[in-house]
């Protein structure tokens, strides 16, 4: 007779695993299918499992860079996005911030390793969409104005953050769709964890409304930009970085 108390043991490691921001996609696409593997061959289900126990919540806020006005584009367009994908929800704090209006902190809270993952998706995209940007800027707009630059800059950071989020959306998606028909271990551990950060949310009586709506933006500036940008969205990666979304947290 199988040790079920062995094989939820098992369970707990392999979900840990999966949900660690340390491991690759082809590690968590491994630890969820040997996961799913194991509770339907067993009849385990993730209440069994009591994930719930000692979950640690991180909240972080993100300010507004020095000399700005707005927060960094990238932040604004693509953050409820990575949220979905990382099970991170993302609301504008215009109740305790310092600031007021556009400048308001955003936050992010979620499980703690999964609020690392989240932000240092953001600070690879944003950094990612720098470099094409100057490869752009360098090699196809020599003869442009001031202006002209700015509504291209405009329009690339419109195309690029478009595409990304549109790929961010596709992959989540594809992911509930793709685990036993949108109802296996891997969606489980989505609607779980999603769960628990709104329990986390109510807990601490933040009431979101609508007010992820103001995190969007307007204006999509230079069409060839915008093609250019959503060029540059295409080849941004979003899959994990083995060990390197440990650094995001306090990390400029």
């Amino acid at each position: 007779m199988a040790d079920i108390k062995k094989i939820k043991d098992r369970l707990s490691s392999l979900l840990s695993r999966a949900q660690d921001a340390g491991s690759s996609e082809s590690e968590v696409a491994a630890c969820m299918a040997r996961a799913q593997k194991l509770m339907e061959e067993f009849g385990i289900t993730e209440a069994d499992l009591d994930s719930a126990d000692g979950v640690t919540f991180r909240d972080y806020e993100i300010n507004v860079p020095d000399g700005r006005t707005k927060h960094d584009p990238v932040v604004r367009y693509c953050a409820a996005a990575v949220g979905r994908l990382t099970s991170v929800t993302f609301y504008i704090n215009n109740k305790y911030s310092p600031h007021k209006g556009d400048a308001c902190g955003i936050v992010a809270i979620g499980i703690d390793a999964d609020v690392e993952y989240a932000v240092w998706i953001l600070k690879s995209l944003r950094a990612f969409m720098d470099d094409q940007w100057r490869d752009y800027r360098d090699w196809q707009l020599e003869a442009c104005t001031r202006n002209e630059l700015k509504a291209e800059r405009i329009g690339f950071i419109r195309g690029y953050t478009d595409r990304v989020v549109e790929r961010i959306n596709s992959m989540v998606r594809n992911y509930k769709a793709n685990v036993s028909g949108g109802v296996g271990t891997g969606t489980d551990l989505i609607v779980r964890k999603n769960d628990l950060v709104a329990a986390e949310l109510d807990r601490r009586g933040i009431n979101l409304g609508r007010a992820g709506k103001s995190m969007a933006g307007r204006g999509y500036g230079s069409g060839h930009g915008a093609m250019a940008g959503a060029q540059a969205g295409n080849s941004a990666a979003l899959g994990r970085g083995v060990g390197q979304s440990r650094a995001a947290i306090g990390s400029r």
